[in-house]
């Protein structure tokens, strides 16, 4: 993972700057994340994820991999293929409904 703006990760989650702010504020306090001033513009703050939070972040993406695994495992490829044609479904309406 790279290094975000604290605007771009508000937006992201769909949530205001000074909430975003001060919950990066707690996790960097904990250790989980790194952030500093743009050397490009002073007032926008840079944040990216520790090496804890890394490493948290790595053991998130493969206990989410096995749960999936676990969770797919009884489908036949028959049943996977209507999930995956389903979810490409979705995919495409809410990529349109955010262009209306």
């Amino acid at each position: 993972m790279g290094k975000t703006t604290v605007g771009q990760l508000a937006g992201q989650l769909g949530k205001n700057h000074s909430s975003v702010s001060r919950q990066i504020d707690k996790f960097e306090n904990e250790g989980l994340l790194i952030s500093q001033e743009s050397q490009e513009d002073m007032r926008v703050r840079e944040i990216s994820l520790s090496k804890t939070g890394q490493k948290i972040y790595q053991q998130i993406l493969e206990e989410r991999e096995k749960a999936l695994n676990k969770a797919f495992a009884n489908l036949d490829d028959n049943q996977l293929e209507q999930i995956k044609q389903s979810l490409e479904l979705l995919v495409d309406s809410v990529n349109t409904a955010s262009e209306e």
